[in-house]
Formats: C-alpha cells, sequence, structure tokens
C-alpha cells in the first residue's frame, strides 16, 4: 500500500470472488429453472452472471499464477467479463449482482473511475446485502486511491470495517487506510492505522499480511522523525520476506508513483548499516544516495515529505562519506602488540658487515 502520495502501496481486491461459485446462491439470487423458463430476462441475467463469473475467476487464478511466476502474462479475462456484461442490455443490469461483475471487471481492468461510478451504484442499492456491501466498499476504497481522492477512500473503509467480520479483511482495510493518512500527511493516524492492522493479524495471516504493513509502518515512522524505529520496521518486514516479493509484487502500487524511490531508499539504508559486508554496504550506500535524489527530483515542491527526504540526504552523505573514508583507509599495525607467529617464523635479516 504507499504514501504520499501514495506513498503507500496497496492490495487489490479485498475479498473479491473468494467464494464466487457459491456467490449468487449466497446472495439468494440464483433463480430456479422454472423462473428462468417463464422470464427471459431472468434467463438472460443468470447467463450473464455465469458468464462474467467464469472470465473474472480465470482472471484470478491468473494473477495468482504470475505473482508465484512473474514471467507469466495476464490474459485480457476481465475485459471480457466486462463486454460480457455490457453486451447484456439495461434489464439484465438491473440486477445488483451483476452490476457488482461490472465493476469487479472494470476494477481488474484498471478502468478505475467507471468501476467507481458501478461500485457506488451497487452501494445505493437497497437490496444489495451487508456481506457485499463491504467488498464493494473495499474495492470502490481502492478505486478512490488510484483517482486521488483519499477523502472518499478514507470514508469508504471506515465503511467497509463497519461491516467486514474477518480479521485478514479488516488487517488489510486497516492498512490501507492508514496509507490515505500517509498521503494526507497525517503520519500519526497512519502510524495507528499500521499498528492496529498489525495487531489484527493472527499467525496465519502474518506472512502474506505483514511484510508489506511493516514496510509502510517504517516509512511512516521515519516521515515522522524516527529513522531507527523505522529501519527496525523494515527489518522485521524482511524477517518475512526477505527479497521484497510482496512489496514488489503487482499487487502493491505507490501513490504518488515516485514514493518507491523513498522505500528504495530506506531500505538500502537498512543495508548499508547493518550488512557485515564492507562492499556490500559501500553499494548500498551508493543505491541509497541515488534513490532519494530521485525522489527529490520527481517530488513535487509541495510534497508533504521532501523537507524529510532532504534532510535524510544531508545524513546519509555524510554517513556514507566517513565509512568509505574508513574502508578506503588501511588498518594501521599497532607496534605495542606482539608479533603474529608468522612473522617471528621469519629468518632474521643479516647486516653487511
Amino acid at each position: 500500500m504507499t504514501l504520499a502520495r501514495r506513498a503507500l502501496p496497496r492490495w487489490f481486491g479485498v475479498g473479491a470472488l473468494a467464494c464466487a461459485a457459491t456467490l449468487s446462491t449466497t446472495a439468494g439470487a440464483t433463480p430456479s429453472r422454472w423462473a428462468m423458463a417463464r422470464s427471459q430476462a431472468t434467463f438472460d441475467a443468470e447467463m450473464t452472471r455465469q458468464a462474467a463469473e467464469e472470465e473474472l475467476l480465470a482472471h484470478r487464478a491468473q494473477r495468482r499464477s504470475s505473482f508465484e511466476d512473474p514471467i507469466l502474462r495476464v490474459d485480457s479475462h476481465a475485459p471480457r467479463a466486462a463486454e460480457i456484461i455490457e453486451k447484456a442490455g439495461p434489464k439484465v443490469l438491473d440486477d445488483w449482482y451483476v452490476r457488482m461483475l461490472l465493476a469487479r471487471a472494470y476494477h481488474e481492468g484498471e478502468r478505475w473511475l467507471e468501476a467507481s461510478k458501478v461500485f457506488e451504484s451497487v452501494l445505493t442499492d437497497g437490496r444489495t446485502p451487508d456481506v457485499f456491501r463491504a467488498d464493494a466498499l473495499a474495492e470502490l476504497a481502492i478505486d478512490y486511491a488510484r483517482l486521488n481522492r483519499q477523502d472518499d477512500e478514507i470514508e469508504a473503509y471506515e465503511l467497509a470495517l463497519a461491516l467486514e467480520p474477518h480479521t485478514s479483511s479488516r488487517a488489510t482495510m486497516l492498512a490501507n487506510q492508514a496509507e490515505a493518512f500517509m498521503v494526507k500527511g497525517d503520519t500519526s493516524r497512519a502510524i495507528a492505522g499500521y499498528r492496529a492492522s498489525l495487531e489484527a493479524l493472527t499467525s496465519y495471516d502474518a506472512p502474506v499480511l505483514a511484510p508489506t504493513t511493516y514496510w509502510s509502518l517504517g516509512v511512516a515512522l521515519d516521515r515522522s522523525g524516527d529513522l531507527e524505529d523505522a529501519l527496525d520496521s523494515i527489518s522485521r518486514a524482511r524477517s518475512y520476506d526477505p527479497h521484497d516479493v510482496r512489496i514488489g509484487a503487482d499487487t502493491w502500487f505507490f501513490v504518488p508513483a515516485y514514493d518507491e524511490n523513498y522505500y528504495e531508499a530506506l531500505g538500502e539504508w537498512l543495508v548499508a548499516r547493518r550488512s557485515p559486508d564492507t562492499e556490500v554496504r559501500l553499494g548500498a550506500y551508493e543505491r541509497a544516495e541515488i534513490a532519494w535524489k530521485q525522489y527529490l527530483g520527481r517530488a513535487p515542491d509541495d510534497d508533504h515529505y521532501a523537507p524529510v527526504a532532504r534532510a535524510r540526504l544531508r545524513l546519509l552523505e555524510k554517513e556514507f562519506a566517513e565509512f568509505a573514508k574508513r574502508a578506503r583507509t588501511p588498518t594501521p599495525i599497532d607496534p605495542r602488540r606482539p608479533a603474529s607467529n608468522a612473522l617471528k617464523s621469519l629468518p632474521t635479516p643479516k647486516r653487511r658487515p
């Protein structure tokens, strides 16, 4: 989820289609065979639902596979799901669940504005059950984040949290809402939100959700002036995910996009300070310096966190210079220390008469 704006990365699709095979039944929306036989509109709506669900399920399956193997390409299942529903006509679109599927198809197809409008229509439909409202609100919040509408995003998460009972979904919502506070420059509420998210995690959820939350907490702590605790938080994130796979996945995005440089700078700084290898530390210091400069070069003048980034760059440059000087200076021999056994074994040179 990242903030500022978006410095914090987000997860896509909270709870979306987790049990899609039973969604219509759960909603009490699956018509009987007799109802479909009596009404062409009912039949058309059910066929549209089934076809769109199949495409969205295929899309989700591909996304999971691409996370495990980034070389795999995600096919056009989401656009096909949207096309199926769009062609169905207005009578079919009167069904709140069909509109929910359409909104998800737009969302997965990165059509954020269209997705937000359809999700809003689902939420204003009195026939939509609460369990689907929670999902719709959570996904709508991500669309708002993409549209840079932080106030609407925060409110959507607040409403979703009032409806969502599952701890993993609540933890994700709390972390994402904290991202929105970060983007607005409210680091205190962002830190509180990240910590609430981490407290809500079970041991089962933590390996998946804790890495990105600890990362974002680290950034928020640094932006509040606490560099040491910030690096400790990133270190905890890497205890779960040593290679930063989660935060580099396509389920995570930065708002604003240049915030990725802030995350990179802190991550490299952690290596520069704590790696046991001198050459690794020198390389990490160099990369951290580049990342800070990239952040400042891309950030606008009114960026909330540019002053902090400038201060961090000055501190890092000082550290880098001092460490590089020590690394290039040979360790002097202490004449008070006894010679090594190797030196003692050397023959004493003879003087010429």
